[in-house]
């Protein structure tokens, strides 16, 4: 979560509403680009909506889309673990539906962020994170 923390928080003290809903969106282009699993995206979903902000604040913010799609990234986890039971699967697939739908409408709004680059080499050709410093460069993607 640091790292996600980090990068929308460069500028500011506090998180806005866009900086709550960019960095829900890095989580689901990490999960969606298998980056992360879904034991992480659940994880990361619930830290931002239980410890970062909470349900009245996202709620707060009159997009029904947002609210709906991190409330179930929270929990699709318990769901794709126990699809065995009751009705998990069909909610599993509605939670995936959803957080889907959410990314596809919103994702264009990553391309324009600003990215910070570790240049020190702390990615490693795997992608596995190394114990080292890092500078941080501001770099433009278009």
């Amino acid at each position: 979560m640091y790292f996600y923390l980090r990068d929308v928080l460069s500028f500011s003290n506090c998180l806005t509403e866009k900086q709550i809903k960019e960095l829900f969106l890095r989580i689901l282009k990490d999960y969606f680009e298998n980056n992360i699993d879904i034991s992480a995206l659940s994880d990361l979903s619930s830290l931002l909506l239980f410890e970062i902000t909470n349900p009245s604040i996202v709620n707060g913010f009159n997009d029904d889309l947002f609210a709906e799609a991190l409330d179930f990234a929270a929990d699709v986890r318990y769901y794709a673990e126990n699809q065995n039971l009751g009705e998990n699967r069909k909610t599993y697939k509605e939670s995936m539906k959803v957080i889907k739908d959410y990314y596809k409408q919103n994702k264009k709004l990553i391309k324009n962020l600003d990215f910070y680059v570790r240049n020190d080499g702390l990615f490693s050709d795997n992608n596995k994170f190394k114990t080292t410093s890092y500078k941080l460069t501001k770099t433009k993607f278009t």
